[in-house]
């Protein structure tokens, strides 16, 4: 028996229904560009000139059209100029930073930035993956560990960023001029009071990372308002004032041997802040000596990268910043040029390593990416990863 196939409906627009004929193959029309009076991008190496016979041959329009930029498009040549990529490694240290197509631009480290930020509100996601990377670019080595130390406010606290600001500014002053070599990366850091007379507020303080201090050194002469160090006939001694109800009582003790940085720190920042209380001058301070990598890695991430919503007022300014960055051991960076498929090859491997070890799902950026490893480690083993050969530019 003949099939006899009923013609496919149309609707309103004239146009055939292709769905209730889904064997039907749909061929779409081709495009028309000729009456395209825009201006079309072609690859800078098809205008080229080859040639006397090149140039007739465009003049007389029988040449053919060169073609459109095809960049975006992956390319098996191995030196593509429009398939270019970077990887960049911090020696000894722990951060690596992959860019492929378009993002592959190495800039200079350090460099200021173009564009003009706004007041600060909080302490953002981009801030504290800054403050991350800073720490993963330096050499964390057993025989020059930074020192972890807290400062911070008694029961009567500054609530305005200009008072703790002031605080934390002149502190550091008084860091540089007794330890010239000092290098250090501060975290300023909210918190609510759980007790005392004003318990339920939001109070600040800070946390500290200090290179080049060392944990004893000679006496000093200190000139304080509250706390001070002097000479006598027989040694030296502290003086320690403080309030005693309605009057000031000052105390005076000998010390003999060495100065030891947690009271110098306690002493400094007692006489910063001000407030004439003694339980202040001796729990407001906290220095702890790291001894491994473990540690310096298990501090950062439990204090110094903790996000925290509560804030005393609108705009509390910067929330971490670093002093002396030439004082702190930084990792010699290597640049590594490669193709744009080697960046990704290597951006999906670090990919899985990341997933491997948090155990979930991370979002990713697909031009660019940073991982936070053993730079040495995944660096001996790049031209591996990537199939390149150690000839290419590679100085692992």
């Amino acid at each position: 028996m003949r099939n006899h196939r009923q013609p496919l409906p149309t609707g309103a627009d004239g146009k055939k229904d292709y769905y209730l004929n889904p064997n039907l193959k749909y061929v779409p029309n081709k495009l028309d560009a000729s009456e395209y009076s825009g201006k079309s991008v072609y690859r800078p190496d098809v205008l080229k000139d080859t040639g006397a016979a090149d140039v007739a041959a465009r003049s007389a329009g029988t040449a053919a059209a060169p073609g459109l930029l095809n960049g975006h498009i992956s390319s098996r040549d191995e030196f593509n100029p429009y398939d270019e990529g970077r990887i960049e490694v911090w020696e000894h240290a722990g951060l690596i930073r992959v860019g492929k197509q378009g993002r592959h631009i190495i800039k200079v480290e350090g460099a200021p930035q173009t564009k003009k930020r706004g007041e600060i509100q909080e302490f953002s996601r981009g801030s504290r993956r800054r403050m991350m990377h800073f720490l993963a670019k330096v050499v964390l080595v057993d025989e020059n560990l930074p020192l972890f130390g807290t400062t911070t406010y008694p029961d009567m606290f500054p609530e305005e960023a200009e008072k703790f600001k002031r605080d934390i500014r002149t502190l550091i002053e008084r860091l540089k001029r007794r330890f010239p070599l000092v290098g250090l990366l501060w975290r300023l850091e909210f918190k609510v009071r759980k007790s005392g007379v004003n318990m339920g507020k939001v109070a600040p303080h800070f946390h500290w990372l200090l290179w080049n201090v060392p944990r004893k050194f000679d006496f000093r002469a200190e000139t304080g308002k509250w706390a001070k160090v002097n000479q006598a006939k027989d040694g030296w001694q502290e003086t320690v004032r403080f309030n005693d109800g309605e009057k000031v009582v000052t105390i005076v003790r000998s010390v003999i041997g060495q100065d030891r940085f947690t009271e110098w720190l306690s002493r400094n920042w007692y006489d910063v802040v001000g407030t004439g209380s003694l339980k202040h001058f001796h729990a407001g301070t906290n220095v702890k000596v790291l001894s491994c990598k473990r540690e310096v890695f298990f501090y950062v991430s439990k204090y110094m990268g903790k996000v925290g919503l509560d804030l005393p007022c609108p705009f509390p300014g910067r929330f971490w910043g670093v002093v002396n960055p030439k004082n702190i051991p930084m990792g010699k960076r290597v640049v590594i040029t490669c193709t744009g498929k080697q960046a990704a090859k290597l951006m999906r491997f670090m990919r899985r390593f990341i997933r491997s070890v948090m155990g979930k799902k991370w979002r990713f950026n697909y031009w660019s990416m940073n991982c936070m490893c053993d730079a040495d480690f995944w660096a001996a083993r790049i031209p591996q990863l990537i199939e390149a050969e150690k000839t290419l530019g590679y100085p692992f």
